[in-house]
């Protein structure tokens, strides 16, 4: 019995605790508060490697963030998003500008 409990697994679930993912993002290669568009049709193409780098993060961030909602553990995003989690929370925080928490519960407990 001792073992079985020492062997439980527990899950984080995180949760992304922004009231929405924003629309824009900061331009990364000016210093300036100049924001981007992530709506194609409105602004100028992207040139450069970074740039088109960037635009990818903050869609797959958009995409984690929208998966962030407590219903699925840490597991089912590394495998959904073939990332570690560290790097899925460390992108969905730099584009957000909001904190990812984490609810721990054994796989056996029932969360939601």
């Amino acid at each position: 019995i001792i073992a079985e409990v020492l062997l439980a697994r527990v899950h984080a679930y995180p949760i992304f605790t922004g009231s929405s993912f924003p629309e824009k993002r900061i331009d990364p290669s000016n210093n300036t508060s100049a924001i981007i568009s992530s709506d194609s049709t409105s602004r100028q193409p992207i040139n450069s490697r970074h740039e088109i780098a960037e635009e990818k993060n903050f869609q797959l961030a958009k995409s984690v963030a929208a998966s962030m909602d407590g219903t699925r553990c840490d597991d089912e995003l590394v495998c959904k998003f073939e990332q570690p989690l560290n790097k899925l929370v460390d992108l969905v925080e730099k584009y957000s500008g909001e904190k990812i928490i984490h609810i721990y519960a054994t796989s056996s407990a029932n969360i939601i």
